[in-house]
This record gives C-alpha cells, sequence and structure tokens, in this order.
C-alpha cells in the first residue's frame, strides 16, 4: 500500500508493482487480502489489463505514516556510479541493483515518503518504452496520471532531483502527445530549473533541459520565445563531447520552419558532421533528408515536423509532396 499512496488514487495498474516489489503471485495475493477489506477496488483497464483503486483517505493515513519515517527499508535505493547517459538503459541499471564494495551509497531522501516516491518513480519509469513515438505513448498513458502524482511528493534536491528530471522529462512529453501544452511547458521548465540547481548553468544536462523547453515552444510556433533557449543550448553544446548534434539539428529545424533557410542550413550542416559515425541509420537518413529539403527551399509544415521527430515515412516521403516556399 506504500507505493499506492504515492500513486493517483483511481486505476493504478497491476504492473507497476514489478518483481523488484514482489512476485507476481504475492501481489495477487496481496490484492486480494485488501479488496476483501475494502482498502481498495479491483478494475481493469482500457485494454484489458488489471488495475486497482485506492480511497484518498487511506492513501493520506499511509503517507503521514510515511512521513513520520526516516527511512522505509523496502524502498532503499543504492546508487552505483553516474551514468553517462542518463537517458539509456543504464539508468535503471545505475539505480536498481545491490550493494557493492565499490563504493556505491544509498539514496538520501529527506523522510520516508520522499524515499518511497523516489523509488515508485523508478518502477513507474521503468515500465515506460524508451522510444518516443504514438505507439510509446499509447502504451504510457495509464501511467500518465501516477507520474504526475508522484511528483508532488518527490525530493528535486540532491540524488533524488536526477530521478525528478527524468519523471519531469517524460511527463512532458507525454502531455505533449496529449496537446496538453500548458502542463507540458510547467514541467519542461521545472526540469530546468532543478538542472540549473544541482548542475549548474552550463552542465550538458541542463542544456539538454533547454532544448527540451524550447522544441516545445518551437511546436507551438513561439519562435521568438524558443530561439533564446536554443542559443542557450548551444553554447553549452558547444563544450560538450557527447551528443551536440541534436542541439544544432533541433535550432534548424525551428529556423527552416520559420522561413530561414540560410541559418537553417548551417544548422544542419554542423549537426550532421558532429553525428557520430555509430548513430543509427535512421537518424542519419532523416538529417540528410531534412537538409535536402531545407536546400530546396522547401518550408517545412508543422504536420511533417512530427515525421521528423518520430522518424517515420521518411523513406516514402518526398520533398515534392511538400508545400513549395511562398515567394
Amino acid at each position: 500500500m506504500g507505493i499506492a499512496a504515492v500513486l493517483a488514487s483511481e486505476r493504478i495498474p497491476i504492473g507497476i508493482f514489478t518483481s523488484r516489489v514482489m512476485r507476481e503471485i504475492e501481489v495477487g495475493e496481496a490484492v486480494a487480502a485488501l479488496a476483501e477489506v475494502s482498502l481498495l477496488t479491483k478494475e481493469t483497464l482500457d485494454e484489458g489489463s488489471p488495475c486497482i483503486s485506492v480511497h484518498r483517505l487511506v492513501q493520506e493515513v499511509i503517507r503521514q505514516n510515511l512521513r513520520s519515517q526516516s527511512t522505509v527499508p523496502w524502498a532503499r535505493i543504492t546508487i552505483s556510479a553516474p551514468a553517462d547517459d542518463a537517458s539509456s538503459a543504464n539508468f535503471w541499471q545505475r539505480w536498481f541493483r545491490k550493494r557493492s564494495p565499490e563504493g556505491d551509497t544509498e539514496l538520501a531522501s529527506p523522510d520516508g515518503l520522499a524515499q518511497v516516491a523516489a523509488f515508485v518513480a523508478l518502477l513507474v519509469l521503468e515500465k515506460l518504452p524508451h522510444d518516443y513515438n504514438d505507439r510509446y505513448a499509447r502504451a504510457a498513458d495509464p501511467f500518465l496520471p501516477h507520474a504526475l502524482r508522484i511528483l508532488d511528493f518527490m525530493a528535486t534536491q540532491g540524488p533524488c532531483a536526477e530521478i525528478a528530471r527524468r519523471l519531469l522529462n517524460v511527463a512532458a512529453v507525454l502531455l505533449q502527445y496529449r496537446a496538453d501544452f500548458a502542463p507540458a511547458e510547467r514541467l519542461h521548465r521545472k526540469e530546468v530549473e532543478i538542472a540549473e540547481t544541482e548542475l549548474g548553468p552550463d552542465h550538458p544536462a541542463t542544456g539538454a533541459a533547454l532544448n527540451n523547453v524550447a522544441k516545445l515552444l518551437r511546436q507551438l510556433r513561439r519562435y521568438s520565445e524558443a530561439e533564446p533557449l536554443y542559443r542557450r543550448a548551444l553554447a553549452i553544446a558547444a563544450n560538450d563531447p557527447q551528443e551536440p548534434s541534436n542541439v544544432y539539428n533541433c535550432f534548424g529545424l525551428m529556423l527552416h520552419q520559420s522561413g530561414r533557410l540560410p541559418e537553417a542550413e548551417r544548422l544542419y550542416l554542423k549537426a550532421l558532421d558532429m553525428m557520430p559515425q555509430t548513430e543509427d541509420g535512421g537518424s542519419l537518413v532523416r538529417a540528410e533528408v531534412t537538409l535536402q529539403v531545407c536546400r530546396a527551399e522547401i518550408i517545412i509544415p508543422s504536420g511533417f515536423l512530427s515525421m521528423i521527430n518520430q522518424g517515420s515515412a521518411w523513406r516514402s516521403s518526398t520533398p515534392a509532396s511538400l508545400p513549395s516556399r511562398p515567394s
């Protein structure tokens, strides 16, 4: 019930309760026992998978109990060496592991409630696919209200800040797929705020967060607001050896969409030049096609941008199918 206390009260997917918490048979037995005493109700999600709902008063009682504890043994999280790429599968491996003699340390939280929130955030994040596309959004949809609720209880300082930033980013992207742009923007800006406070204004994670806000503003055609964020992200990316090509390409898309084709072409070329040779073929194809569309003096309409971002329909799309640049 401690896990359910930091989630939305209704339609909690049973899939959140993974083997990291208890075995599947134990989950079934626990749900049956709690339903028998009316502490929860068993329901079904739209796609047919099981879920539960818990009364808000029951959740509040459990949260008060968790706040009174300095630590919760079952929700301990061990931190291994920092991951270079927090967006990769290594992100989950970094947190969910046993303490090792090499110096791994336990995640520090202000109280038991914040500790449980961080633990459950990782459970929810681990259930979500890594690809940002329509299929990702549909699969992740049942988890969105729970991701948003967890954020109400998470600490945003110290080691918890990295988990909070990741959850903010995922929730914001899902809101964008729903066209809920105002709350998505708030979450992205909160991600920037945490990165600046915890890591500094020139840290690559801060640059990535700025790029996320700028991409949303570009999607809304708020170009004058997006441009200074892109320029700041570019300044940070210039000193980041990891993967600055994404920022150059995203800024190029904004300039391209707003009709500033020569500037867009320069950024596309820079992005291609910086793209590692190990980059997957789809990314290289998208970058090349976008450059050629720009050189053909064709403005990318907003509907076509979704194909760029999702990497779909590139091989079947041609510049001839796009509107010409206005004279």
